[in-house]
């Protein structure tokens, strides 16, 4: 099946967010903003470059397009760097892989290789991350404020772009977007600030957020099923 058959694209619409659906069912416009497995935030089509995207390519020192994983003492494949990135978003893959491809002697773990790490948008973290457009308000136990952006969210943290913090200090951040069932109010715990973009790691969850959290990013979980 070719990239273009699989259903991986989300689009961003004014007050929803429309998908999985296939590269051709994405509408021909330049200002439209779509997300899939891989890209950091959400993208406009113009600048992704969806049929020939680099995210899907190997870094050129890899002689491949094409990887074995070893896992848990079992050897899989070949994948794709494109269905690596999925089944690693979707927990059918840990981090703690090593992968083996044409030019290399040995096995070696996913992340001796850094570009790929930055193309995928890979990370150790446990939870989900996926693309979030909303303003945000942060707010620190002294009340100074600051508006910022949000571009990422998972079950358990977030990324705001256009806010530097204090890595350790603890915050609240306020969101109130349609893409969201409710408005939040997040604690928070600053855990790197870095060019303007900051992570954040919840410090605590009311049984109203976990609920709207987990609505929003569910919607991302990419069915098994292939397009007809």
């Amino acid at each position: 099946m070719q990239h273009s058959d699989k259903k991986v694209w989300y689009l961003l619409e004014p007050r929803a967010v429309k998908g999985p659906m296939t590269l051709n069912e994405l509408p021909a416009d330049d200002s439209i903003k779509v997300w899939r497995p891989g890209l950091r935030e959400w993208t406009p089509t113009s600048l992704v470059e969806i049929q020939n995207n680099p995210d899907l390519n190997p870094p050129e020192e890899l002689a491949s397009d094409y990887f074995y994983v070893r896992d848990n003492g079992y050897d899989r494949g070949p994948y794709s760097t494109f269905e690596i990135c999925e089944r690693l978003n979707k927990k059918q893959l840990d981090t703690s892989i090593k992968i083996w491809t044409v030019g290399l002697k040995h096995w070696r773990p996913l992340f001796e290789y850094p570009e790929l790490i930055e193309r995928w948008q890979i990370t150790r973290r446990k939870a989900m991350r996926v693309p979030l457009a909303s303003p945000v308000v942060v707010t620190d136990p002294q009340g100074g404020k600051w508006k910022a952006s949000a571009l990422t969210v998972s079950e358990s943290g977030l990324g705001i772009k256009g806010f530097s913090g204090e890595a350790g200090a603890f915050y609240r951040i306020k969101i109130v977007t349609p893409y969201l069932a409710l408005p939040l109010i997040l604690k928070t715990k600053l855990i790197y600030s870095q060019n303007s973009f900051s992570g954040f790691k919840l410090t605590s969850k009311t049984p109203e957020v976990d609920f709207v959290l987990k609505k929003y990013v569910n919607q991302f979980v990419i069915s098994e099923e292939p397009a007809a």
